[in-house]
């Protein structure tokens, strides 16, 4: 399930990442409706999708410095600031 959520994320216009996590979302809701499972048991498998969609947005943003729009992040060492002139 996790490569197909990295693939329903990382598509650059938003409408379409939004209608691809939803697919995947009501393809994982169909499955555990044909297995006959609970209404809760669904309602905690959506909430378990919702948290992996972010942890895989989350790990890569980290791990590999790209948000799902594209945008690549660069690190900074030895950074500093100043208050004031």
């Amino acid at each position: 399930m996790k490569g197909k959520i990295e693939t329903a994320v990382y598509v650059k216009d938003k409408t379409e990442r939004e209608v691809r996590i939803k697919t995947l979302e009501n393809e994982l809701v169909a499955f555990l409706t044909s297995v006959e499972v609970g209404e809760e048991m669904i309602g905690a498998a959506k909430h378990f999708f919702d948290e992996e969609v972010d942890a895989v947005v989350h790990k890569n943003v980290l791990d590999l410095a790209s948000d799902p729009m594209g945008a690549r992040w660069t690190r900074c060492a030895n950074c500093t600031a100043r208050w004031g002139s």
